[in-house]
This record gives C-alpha cells, structure tokens and sequence, in this order.
C-alpha cells in the first residue's frame, strides 16, 4: 500500500510542468480584435444633407492606423489617419452603406459597416388655447404660458411604401429633456405648455420604427406673443365689425356695442378666465365676457374712460388691463 501512493505522487509531479506549458503556449496564441467605436453627425440626417462619420479607439491609434472608407461598396479614400470623411446622404428613405477597413499598427484589422438611411420629419404647431373671435380668417398665436400643440408628420418609406405614422414610436424632448409622458407608440402630437421663465421653448422629436430600423429627427422653437387686446363695433345686423380696430380712441353715436379681443390670450370659460368691466372706475354688468353695450344718456356729449381687468387663474401672464376713451353724442 505504501508502495502505491509513492507512484501516484510521483505521477502527480511527472505531468504537473507538461500541463503548464501546454496552457502557457496556447494563450500567447490568442491575438483579440481591435475595437473602435463610430459615430456619425448628424445621428437622423435628412435628404441631401452632409453627414461626417468618425473613427475613435481607445485599443489603437487611429492616427497612425491605415484606414480605407467606402461608399456602397465604391472606395471613398484611403490613408494614414484618415479617421473621419464627410459624405452627402441621397434622396428619401435611400441607403447609403458606408464601409470601414482600419488596419492598425500591429497589423490587427478593423472592419465596420454604418447604413444611413435620410428620414424627413414636418413638425407644425397651433396653439391649443389661444383666443380668437369668430368668424376670424387668421389662426391664433401662442400666447405666454400658453399650450402649444405640436404634430409630427414623418415621411418614412420601408421596402417601398410608405409606413403609416401611427405605426411609429415617438420621443419628445422639451428644452433638451425628454417627456415620457408625451413620448411613446403611436403618439405623433404632444401639448407643449410654454415656460413663463423663458422667452422660448424648443421642442424635439425623434421618431423611430419599432424594431429600430430607422429613425428621424426634427426640431422646433417656439416663441410666445405678448397679449395683444382690442376692441370693435358690434353692428345689429353684421355683427363684430373686423375691418376696423381700435385700441385707444372710439367715438359712438347713440346705443352702440363694443367688443373686447384679447388675441394671444388663453381663453378658458368659467371661473379660469374672469373679465372685469369698469366704466369711468365704476363696475358696469358686460354681455357675457367679451361684450358691453354703452347707452349714453339722450341729449350728452362726453369722454367715458373703459376699462378691461382680464386674469388668468392658472397663468400670472396672462392677467392684464385695457383701455379705451370712448368719445359720445347723443345732441341732436
């Protein structure tokens, strides 16, 4: 018994320095591959615009590697640290594949394919909640601290047709931060609140296919308008009078109607926005909000002074006065 395990000791002794060697040898065999990484700016080109894409490594250095570029398989350039080249991207919804053959300075090779692929995104806005009379032919401007709506109209085209908008992921950005809330499947709109703090918003989009095929981006500023208040003649039979605006001065003949326009406002019915009319400092009972009817005395002349208090009960901006004099005679 004694005999024995002097044996297996030995043997254990015997292949111990064969099996070092065999390990030893086998790992300075192996030669890792070069990594680098590329980017490419803009990320979501558009049609026909120039696009620069970069090589950068932490492994090797690009500068003294040889690196060859290509263009749907047609040689770009070749040279020693040629680490980045400026293509021009093709017509909607069209691939250019871009080529990358590095070779590094220990003769370890580096390849890598980008495929850009130009997208068009329209971004419209329309402001949600600014006021405008009736029967006006213009479209509102956003006001201060007023909503915006944004819609964006993707032009993407997948083997051919073109891919239904509602078919595809959207993530919105308001001042550089994106919104989850607004972001997500199929939401192509989002209600943008401008920030009384700021005199802009920007508001980008990123529109992508769900299976990440594809993506386009686009942004927006928007600027909001001070509130701009003015008054009409309201005539018995053709209604608001548009076509002659006043702002400081009106003079009336008899019972007449005036109308408050405060463009740029954000108009909420009910207790939100509150019109306080005053005449001569007095408080006088309006036609709703937006309408009073002055009916001076019979046989007088005179200047009244008209005022409009307007607040906001969610936006401090939007809260101001206007005035108007208001010049009569009733002398026959």
């Amino acid at each position: 018994m004694l005999r024995l395990s002097n044996f297996l000791i030995a043997s254990l002794f015997i292949l111990a320095p064969t099996s070092f060697a065999q390990l030893g040898g086998f790992g300075n065999a192996i030669t890792p591959d070069p990594e680098a990484v590329v980017s490419v700016e803009p990320e979501n080109p558009g049609p026909f615009e120039k696009v620069t894409i970069t090589l950068k490594s932490f492994d090797f250095d690009v500068d003294i590697a040889t690196i060859s570029w290509y263009a749907n398989v047609r040689e770009l350039t070749t040279g020693v640290g040629k680490k980045s080249i400026t293509v021009e991207t093709g017509a909607l919804g069209t691939e250019l594949k871009i080529g990358i053959y590095a070779k590094t300075s220990d003769n370890r090779i580096y390849r890598e394919t980008v495929t850009i692929r130009p997208e068009k995104v329209l971004l419209l806005s329309e402001t949600y909640d600014g006021y405008t009379p009736l029967f006006y032919e213009g479209a509102p401007l956003q006001g201060e601290g007023g909503r915006v709506k944004v819609v964006a109209y993707p032009s993407y085209r997948k083997n051919g047709k073109k891919v239904d908008p509602a078919t595809l992921s959207y993530a919105w950005f308001i001042d550089d931060r994106k919104n989850d809330r607004l972001s997500g499947y199929g939401k192509q709109s989002a209600i943008v609140r401008h920030d009384e703090l700021n005199d802009r918003t920007k508001v980008k989009v990123i529109v992508s296919d769900t299976d990440g095929s594809f993506a386009g981006t686009e942004t927006i500023t928007l600027f909001p308008n001070e509130i701009r208040p003015l008054f009409y003649k309201v005539d018995p039979l053709f209604g608001l009078q548009l076509n002659e605006a006043y702002t400081r001065f009106v003079e009336i003949r008899g019972t007449s109607k005036l109308a408050f326009v405060p463009y740029n406002y954000a108009y909420e019915r009910g207790t939100v926005s509150t019109f306080a009319w005053l005449l001569n400092g007095l408080p006088v009972e309006a036609e709703g909000d937006m309408r009073i009817a002055l009916i001076p005395k019979e046989n007088t002349q005179g200047v009244s002074t008209l005022q409009v208090i307007y607040t906001h009960k969610n936006k401090v901006l939007q809260d101001g006065t206007a005035t108007i004099e208001v010049s009569y005679n009733t002398k026959r």
